[in-house]
């Protein structure tokens, strides 16, 4: 078999390792395993399935010893991944190739607990370990990685600089500092240290570290920089990086918002030209060619509800009712897709992007303020292009007919969720609230007529056994400098739920009707059903503490969670029960099948994420698959 790169490979950092396993130009036998071609290993994959398999390697915060790869094709997902040696050069987020191999072949120190654990742990697995040791469990799957399948998209990480190495045994570092100093006795080397526990010391070239470093090291101990991994030999216990730029003091708020991005790979730097240059000149109008291949609903009562610090208004609703009794209830969201072309500079940019990013203090756009905030914000007032499904909706919630139409529309109001929660409680918009074109006696029918349908959909909807666990979100206030000055919990109101119901509903929708259309190209959104020994640990958990829970379904446990009297327990309870869920994932419908479509959480066959294409690229790959299935 030969070695080389892998077929998938993101930023610097290289992949490639030395064809010949012997000793090095200096003279060191490798400590790693060679990793095998991507060729190499998928051959094996398909010969050998039970002995080697992939997957996304996650490594564990605490102790970065341990590491876990999951793998959809094993009935429990996770092979543990022992060690430093075993994870061969993969960092988190990698899909790795894995070869599984048997318990009793773990090193012995992994299987003992206490004092001598301790004592026996790996010198690699000493340097490199986190803040605490996990409880020792016994794997169904152990494993060691054998190839690099494609480096995770995170490849830029924020940390600090030491002259120093953490140490291990006297001898050992001066071993050590032998190695890292040049003829003269001066350092070659810098040690870089993530913030990330889970990514190993960086060795930097010490012409990259600031010109006054090592007269004055200890003075650089409270600063942030930004490094890459180049190079990771296989002779080598740590990676060889690059020092990207120094950042600015720890705790400064902008500064550790910088790191926090670089940590994420977000993207902050300002679009460039070639982007701009594909935005519509302003002022912009709607041509009277589009109007004419557009359903026109400009006189029809729409409008947003949102938060009220919002500016990237995506989604509008309108109810009309019909001469027969029932409902035309719409669903409006905006038409991105018409100003992003294929292909385009603006195109690759948003998927690069592929989400705007909210932070406290502000977010980090996937698109240009331009289109964000304007042109495909549907600010009220103005036209705006759509793309609206549309239910015929009787008063006790049936849905007798749905339609699709690319639209128009012009928002007569735009609310906040407290704005239509108190139409919800007394009745009445508040004064101040303003509404253009229509009544604010229609805007205040329409958002009680919504409410009242929002309710009897969510009630089918668990009726039908969807599953509701919402982690506690956090909302904080801060001064003029974004300082935090106090925190609460984010409390959803009834107005939250009522536009929630209404986009899950378009969501399903476009759904059914892009994988109509095509049953192997859709993009969808699926949740698998729970890691099954993770829910059993849980259900005997609850148990033991005097909880009788069942989980033999996603409406099962609603159920029994809605059961729970204790409002503060049932919160604990549900918050515990995100463990054994599986993260939902978009896939390419073609590549399950159908049985494996479905969301688990909502009980739903088939979903996608339709409403929300501004912050979202996902939405818009949705946006043309929606339109392809109406215009053939």
């Amino acid at each position: 078999m030969s070695i080389a790169t892998p077929v998938a490979s993101n930023g610097g950092f290289s992949n490639r390792d030395s064809v010949s396993l012997k000793d090095n130009a200096n003279g060191r036998r490798p400590l790693f395993q060679a990793h095998l071609t991507y060729s190499d290993f998928h051959s094996l994959l398909t010969k050998q399935k039970h002995k080697y398999v992939q997957g996304v390697l996650r490594i564990n915060k605490r102790n970065r010893s341990d590491a876990y790869v999951t793998v959809d094709s094993l009935p429990e997902g996770d092979v543990y991944i022992c060690g430093s040696k075993d994870r061969n050069r993969a960092l988190e987020g990698d899909v790795v190739g894995i070869e599984l191999i048997d318990f009793e072949d773990m090193p012995l120190q992994k299987l003992e607990g206490g004092k001598e654990k301790k004592k026996n742990k790996r010198v690699e697995d000493v340097e490199e370990a986190g803040e605490a040791d996990v409880e020792d469990i016994k794997p169904k799957y152990c494993g060691r990685v054998v190839s690099i399948v494609e480096r995770s998209l995170v490849q830029m990480f924020s940390g600090t600089l030491t002259l120093q190495r953490p140490s291990g045994s006297a001898k050992k570092n001066e071993r050590r500092r032998q190695d890292d100093e040049d003829m003269k006795g001066q350092p070659r080397i810098v040690w870089f240290k993530p913030t990330d526990k889970r990514v190993p010391l960086i060795a930097i070239p010490i012409d990259q570290a600031p010109e006054d470093f090592v007269e004055n090291h200890a003075s650089y101990g409270h600063r942030l920089f930004v490094a890459t991994i180049k190079r990771w030999p296989l002779s080598s216990l740590h990676p060889f990086g690059h020092l990207e730029r120094e950042l600015g003091n720890i705790g400064n708020i902008e500064i550790e918002t910088e790191a926090l991005l670089a940590d994420n790979n977000i993207t902050t730097t300002a679009f460039g030209e070639k982007v701009e240059k594909c935005l519509p000149e302003l002022p912009w109008v709607i041509s009277e060619k589009e109007l004419s291949s557009r359903r026109d609903l400009r006189n029809t009562c729409t409008f947003t509800i949102d938060p009220a610090t919002a500016k990237d208004l995506d989604d509008a609703v309108s109810c009309n009712r019909l001469e027969d009794g029932t409902f035309e209830v719409g669903v409006h969201i905006a038409d991105v897709s018409h100003f992003i072309k294929v292909g385009s500079a603006l195109d690759r940019e948003a998927k690069a992007r592929a989400t705007t990013v909210y932070l406290v203090q502000k977010a980090i756009p996937m698109l240009p303020t331009v289109l964000s905030e304007d042109l495909c914000s549907l600010r009220a007032n103005v036209e705006r292009l759509t793309y609206s499904v549309f239910w015929k909706m009787t008063e006790s919630g049936d849905i007798l007919d749905t339609s699709f139409s690319k639209s128009v529309i012009r928002s007569c109001a735009q609310l906040s969720y407290d704005d239509a929660q108190k139409v919800i409680t007394t009745g009445s918009l508040d004064p101040k609230v303003e509404v253009f074109n229509h009544p604010r006696s229609l805007v205040e029918d329409n958002i009680r007529t919504f409410f009242k349908l929002s309710l009897i959909l969510r009630q089918k909807r668990f009726d039908n056994g969807a599953l509701s666990i919402n982690p506690v979100k956090l909302a904080f206030e801060t001064d003029e400098k974004d300082t935090p000055m106090d925190v609460s919990v984010c409390e959803l109101k009834e107005s939250n739920r009522l536009i929630e119901e209404f986009m899950l509903l378009a969501n399903m929708s476009v759904a059914k009707q892009i994988y109509g259309f095509f049953p192997e190209q859709s993009l969808l959104r699926r949740q698998e059903e729970p890691l099954e020994k993770r829910m059993a640990d849980f259900i005997q958990n609850m148990n033991k503490a005097g909880l009788e829970l069942d989980a033999s379904s996603a409406g099962a446990l609603q159920a029994s969670m809605d059961a729970i009297q204790d409002p503060d327990i049932r919160k604990v309870v549900q918050l515990l029960a995100l463990k054994p869920m599986h993260r939902a994932k978009y896939i390419c419908s073609g590549m399950l099948a159908p049985a494996k479509h479905q969301h688990y959480a909502l009980n739903a066959p088939l979903y996608t994420h339709f409403t929300s294409p501004i912050r979202r690229y996902a939405d818009i790959i949705v946006h043309r698959l929606l339109e392809a299935s109406l215009t053939g």
